[in-house]
């Protein structure tokens, strides 16, 4: 039986349980067919089943099949923070090759490139924050051609703090 770790609260109202009980079958003798010894929890909200039959005692097999319930209802609640976690780094995008803004090269010659605007600089060392505006400048102009739009190009362009 998986062991529940302490992150993750189950908790099961009566309301949403439905207790069978049922005869379990066994090696015979005279308790055979005479006690419904087998327990079995259904979870009504989420249609998870989970029963025990492997005690003679229905008090056990009780507490068996509501362990097995709470640890499959656990795992469900796992599956459902992981899908979560899953769907935020999807929504991150990929991060590849190709995938870059702008490319620095330092060896065997300098250059930077900006790959949205085509930009180009063969010196590293005047390419700052701050005369790296020209690239901000440029790409909010070429944005602003494509669609079609006369908006101040100054307008909610911001770079490492400093405004335009």
């Amino acid at each position: 039986m998986p062991e529940i770790d302490s992150t993750i609260q189950i908790e099961i109202k009566s309301d949403d349980l439905e207790r069978q009980t049922f005869r379990s079958g066994g090696p015979g003798g005279q308790h055979q067919n005479k006690t419904e010894s087998g327990v079995r929890y259904i979870h009504l909200p989420t249609g998870i089943a989970a029963e025990s039959r492997t005690e003679r005692s229905q008090h056990k097999n009780d507490a068996n099949a509501l362990a097995l319930l709470k640890a499959r209802l656990y795992r469900v609640e796992e599956l459902k923070q992981q899908a979560e976690v899953e769907k935020l780094y999807d929504e991150k995008g990929e991060v590849a090759w190709g995938y870059q803004i702008r490319n620095y090269v330092m060896q065997p010659y300098t250059l930077v490139k900006d790959v949205r605007t085509a930009w180009r600089r063969r010196r590293c060392s005047r390419c700052s924050t701050a005369k790296s505006m020209h690239l901000c400048r440029r790409f909010c102009e070429r944005r602003r051609t494509r669609r079609g739009k006369k908006e101040n190009s100054r307008r909610f362009l911001w770079l490492g703090g400093l405004g335009v």
